[in-house]
């Protein structure tokens, strides 16, 4: 890891279950993904999904584990929380926000809650009507749609109980697409 890295900006990489798709998030938002060579056209429209959910799944979680060595580098020791009542409320709530993403077509969707379990959908017929850039600009919009919508609540759930003091009322309520 950089020694200058910011905690948001950490690096990290993981492998599907099978090792033909690579996942790679620079920051906790933003995740690419790519298939080896030859590869995409060989899944089955479940067998992707279920790769790239364990994929997100393994980002997720060496994302986080990067994070707390990080943290633990950074402030001399294991991260502590505080022991209020609006930090314990604010992380019980935090660790149950669900978001939902997917591109206008709705080729793929994404469902994760806390971002560490995810739930990946791939629409029948997907992989034999789109080719392989198409589908990874569908996840890519997928991932990002997913983002803003957990980015939303967060940010309501902090006014809600930290009082922020939006001049505006965040609709977080999601529309499904399908």
């Amino acid at each position: 890891m950089d020694d200058d890295a910011q905690p948001c900006e950490l690096p990290v990489e993981a492998t599907s279950p099978d090792g033909q798709i690579i996942g790679r998030m620079r920051n906790r938002e933003t995740i690419t993904v790519a298939f080896q060579p030859y590869t995409y056209h060989h899944y089955t429209d479940a067998e992707l999904a279920r790769q790239l959910r364990q994929l997100a799944r393994l980002l997720s979680v060496t994302f986080r584990r990067e994070f707390d060595s990080y943290l633990e580098e950074t402030l001399g020791g294991p991260r502590t929380t505080t022991d209020s009542a609006d930090s314990a409320e604010y992380q019980r709530r935090l660790a149950a926000i669900t978001a939902v993403g997917q591109p206008p077509d709705g080729f793929v969707r994404l469902r994760s809650t806390a971002l560490l379990d995810w739930e990946v959908e791939v629409a029948t017929g997907t992989v034999a009507r789109l080719p392989e850039t198409a589908f990874l600009d569908n996840v890519h919009a997928a991932v990002q749609d997913l983002m803003r919508c957990h980015r939303m609540q967060v940010l309501a759930l902090q006014d809600e109980l930290f009082g922020l003091g939006l001049p505006f009322k965040l609709n977080t309520v999601q529309k499904v697409r399908r």
